[in-house]
């Protein structure tokens, strides 16, 4: 009597597989669609020649070559081409000018490239960090 119990009963298993099905139907026509929402602003992006990633352009003063223009798409390329020894108020503008293009990027994008990956892809499993 107690292992009749213990069978799971086939009319169950069968809905339980149904119902993951249907989730996973779900959450790849909901990818999907954020997917498609993100490449349309980053083609949005890139038309109104921002790129992909923030960038700025500076003028390299760092002393190795005469001053030249550089692409600068981190703050420590920033403390690199211009010294913030030598020119703080160049340094604080150039940073200043950085943050507003990540601010304008994120507005653009918001917070779709999260609702782009999908449930299980956002937090590694216990198996890919090693514990």
């Amino acid at each position: 009597m107690p292992l009749r119990r213990l069978r799971p009963q086939p009319r169950l298993l069968i809905l339980s597989i149904f119902s993951l099905i249907e989730d996973y139907r779900t959450a790849a026509k909901t990818m999907a669609a954020a997917t498609s929402e993100f490449s349309r602003r980053e083609e949005m992006l890139i038309e109104q020649g921002w790129g992909l990633g923030p960038f700025i352009s500076v003028l390299d003063v760092s002393g190795t070559y005469t001053p030249h223009p550089v692409l600068v798409y981190k703050h420590e390329y920033i403390d690199i081409h211009i010294p913030p020894d030598r020119f703080p108020e160049v340094n604080a503008a150039a940073h200043a000018s950085l943050d507003a293009k990540f601010e304008q990027r994120k507005a653009i994008l918001g917070t779709l490239k999260k609702s782009c990956m999908l449930p299980w892809t956002r937090k590694p499993r216990r198996w890919m960090t090693g514990r």
